[in-house]
């Protein structure tokens, strides 16, 4: 048996699934670019009477500014804050937050400086525009900053403090991995979201990993066990699928409703999650019981 901090604080399986869901992320971040922002920066720009570029005015900045909270996370999840909790090289890790921050706000202040050419028509000077995004560039650099750290800090907090006792078993290692995956995806998923403003997105990022995660535990662990020995074992599991997220719709529901107090964003969200689990979730716990011995099955 291994201890769960000892499994889960390992280079193999913690930073890497951060790592790669962070990369995932910037990825897509970048092929899945909304048209409706690019839409809404075109009107801005056509009630500024400026002329407007994809490109110059959209793309460009937004992959810019992707590309910088990706590197930012990797420099503060990887090397700054590990660094900092060990007291090792402490001046040169304060050195490299300073740095990051004045880079990202510089970062950010430029590319608005494209993304956001209209606002010189709302200034009274040149001047006042760049001191406002510049203004503006520096406190989401702070804000990612704080974002991050916050992050690394709970992390390895929740990994200094899980108890003692809770350890690995041949039993419940694929559980134990599977949560960790989960919820390295959801954390980092959220995190990155917050950090670039995408908040119609963060609703999506911050309920549907969740939700994915315990229906496949639930359908994994639970339904398959019990379904796997029936005469027609793959129809069982169709059928309480759908019984299971018909049941859930209106518990998703409301929870959604919770945060956002909108009923169509809640009603949207879960009719979207319902989809998501059917089409998606539910094909990969259904693969092993389709496939399970016929002398299993009654």
């Amino acid at each position: 048996m291994k201890d769960l901090t000892e499994y889960i604080d390992k280079p193999s399986t913690l930073a890497r699934i951060e790592f790669g869901v962070a990369t995932v992320l910037l990825i897509f971040s970048i092929l899945l670019l909304d048209s409706s922002d690019a839409a809404t920066a075109r009107r801005l720009f056509e009630e500024a009477g400026m002329p407007f570029g994809y490109y110059s005015n959209f793309f460009y900045p937004r992959v810019i500014v992707f590309a910088t909270v990706y590197l930012t996370f990797l420099l503060v999840n990887f090397v700054v804050v590990p660094q900092l909790l060990r007291r090792e090289r402490v001046t040169r890790n304060v050195l490299l937050l300073v740095a990051a921050y004045v880079v990202a706000g510089l970062v950010f202040g430029t590319t608005d400086t494209y993304a956001a050419t209209y606002l010189f028509h709302e200034y009274p000077t040149e001047q006042d525009t760049y001191n406002a995004l510049f203004q503006q560039g520096f406190g989401g650099a702070f804000q990612l900053l704080v974002f991050l750290g916050t992050y690394s800090l709970l992390k390895y907090a929740v990994l200094r403090f899980i108890p003692r006792p809770l350890t690995i078993t041949p039993k419940n290692r694929p559980i134990v991995r599977e949560a960790a995956l989960a919820v390295g995806v959801w954390l980092v998923t959220v995190l990155l979201l917050m950090a670039v403003g995408a908040e119609e997105m963060i609703l999506y990022g911050a309920m549907l990993v969740p939700l994915t995660a315990a229906f496949y535990f639930f359908a994994y662990y639970y339904l398959i066990p019990r379904l796997v020995t029936k005469r027609r074992p793959v129809r069982s599991y169709i059928l309480w699928v759908l019984l299971c997220l018909l049941i859930s719709f209106g518990p998703v529901m409301l929870l959604v409703l919770i945060f956002c107090n909108d009923p169509d964003v809640a009603a949207g969200f879960a009719f979207f999650n319902e989809g998501f689990q059917l089409f998606l979730t539910a094909r990969w716990p259904g693969f092993s019981i389709s496939g399970a011995p016929k002398s299993r099955r009654k």
